[in-house]
């Protein structure tokens, strides 16, 4: 049994070239000597890269956008 690191994005090179790009896009400004983007561009998880999720995808999906448009939701505090 082989187990794998478990990540909340996906780490293949396509995902991360896709990050690359979308970063310029979200960050024009931004220098590629950035930690973040040198960090992802040779394949090492920088710590925190969670808060940039949107970023390895073309969109994003929440829970709620699977529920049918009536359903109700109930929290507890």
């Amino acid at each position: 049994i082989e187990l794998l690191p478990a990540f909340e994005f996906p780490w293949h090179k396509e995902a991360r070239s896709g990050f690359r790009s979308r970063w310029f896009e979200q960050f024009p400004d931004a220098d590629k000597d950035t930690p973040i983007y040198q960090d992802v561009t040779h394949g090492i998880t920088p710590p925190g890269i969670e808060y940039y999720l949107p970023l390895f995808f073309d969109e994003t999906a929440t829970l709620f956008d699977y529920l049918p448009g009536a359903t109700h939701v109930f929290t507890a505090d």
